[in-house]
């Protein structure tokens, strides 16, 4: 009955036009037919980044993180494809000043923030430098316009320019942080390929605070649009939305890990099944903690037997537990205290046990005192 109404129509066009059916009329058609079936084409094609980072870095270390892209449009192809990775360059006390944007590490304003490394790795092989491009965000460049994309035009033909402001919530960048826009290795970008994974690295200053979120972001684009032609003016650059790395790239003076150490996750009880675990305290490079204990709590339902070895990853002095509990009542505490910490210490502690609860010891194992 629709397509019957369809065709009458069109007849009574032809009849109106005194019998002349011209291109306009069949056209007119179509689109009729194509509005009832409610198939209506998408506009635009979809660059939809993403990105996989650790939510804890120690200070002064370097870091791995992955960011994806993929065209979430149904049926539109985009055309020159990127992504653009903005990053808190400056950290907590990073003070920008356009006279002396970069402050040296001996400046109280000196950026203490996250680097990320030009070399970007897809599928084993590294991009080209000629497709990577490392900008810093000064809004008050370019008469107040920002500093301008790479690759990115706008409607008018001009390069898009880009801000502080363009990433939520306001105040997530500021002046001296950084955006990298990396150019993927591909002319057009179909719905139906593969998600497109690319492997950085980061590094997280020695000068950061510990407890203040650094953040990074990511978007996608087509920087030719929906076709492969360079016609800005009818065919803009796509610019993706937001999306974040939350909660973000945290600071961490040290790491605290207790590791089983038997044959599997399971083991039978008693005296003559001694199990062992390893404790191990893991220092930013850099720092000095002085007065650092660790505090090894067990259940009543394991016997400590003894402390097999304390080792320090440097060779440099001993490590000596001023706290040893008696080998013939359940549950106790282990006590090891590490006078002074230098840079990039391991602190390790193995301790014979038998335990009808591995899996128990590994989650009392994680209470520890640090002062």
């Amino acid at each position: 009955m629709m397509m019957k109404n369809i065709v009458d129509t069109v007849r009574n066009v032809k009849r109106h036009v005194g019998g002349q059916v011209g291109g306009w009329s069949l056209v007119l058609g179509c689109l009729f037919l194509t509005a009832l079936s409610g198939e209506l084409r998408a506009q635009d094609a979809i660059p939809q980044a993403d990105i996989s980072v650790p939510p804890t870095i120690e200070m002064g270390t370097d870091f791995p993180f992955t960011v994806s892209f993929e065209n979430a449009s149904s049926d539109v192809t985009g055309y020159g494809p990127y992504v653009d990775i903005a990053y808190g360059h400056t950290g907590k006390d990073g003070s920008w000043n356009p006279l002396h944007p970069l402050p040296g590490a001996g400046d109280a304003n000196a950026f203490d923030g996250l680097t990320v490394s030009p070399t970007v790795t897809f599928l084993g092989t590294i991009l080209p430098a000629s497709s990577i491009f490392d900008i810093m965000f000064d809004d008050t460049a370019n008469g107040g316009l920002g500093m301008p994309h790479p690759f990115a035009l706008n409607a008018a033909g001009e390069p898009v320019y880009v801000k502080t402001t363009d990433f939520a919530p306001a105040g997530r960048f500021q002046n001296g942080d950084r955006f990298m826009v990396v150019q993927l290795p591909f002319g057009s970008f179909t719905p139906e390929q593969q998600l497109v994974m690319l492997s950085l690295s980061g590094f997280v200053s020695e000068l950061s605070d510990i407890g203040e979120t650094l953040p990074i972001s990511v978007r996608g684009g087509f920087m030719f649009g929906n076709d492969p032609l360079n016609n800005p003016t009818l065919d803009p650059s796509l610019i993706g939305s937001q999306v974040d790395g939350d909660p973000g790239v945290e600071p961490t003076l040290l790491n605290l890990s207790k590791t089983y150490i038997g044959p599997e996750d399971e083991t039978a009880t008693g005296p003559n099944f001694p199990r062992r675990y390893q404790i191990v305290v893991s220092v930013a490079p850099g720092q000095v903690i002085e007065n650092l204990r660790v505090i090894d709590q067990l259940p009543d339902t394991m016997q400590f037997t003894q402390v097999t070895a304390t080792t320090r990853a440097d060779g440099a002095g001993a490590i000596t537990p001023i706290t040893i509990p008696l080998t013939t009542v359940p549950g106790a505490r282990l006590i090891t205290i590490l006078v002074q910490s230098p840079v990039r210490p391991q602190r390790m502690i193995s301790c014979s046990s038998s335990s009808s609860l591995c899996q128990g010891l590994m989650r009392q194992g994680l209470m520890s005192l640090m002062r």
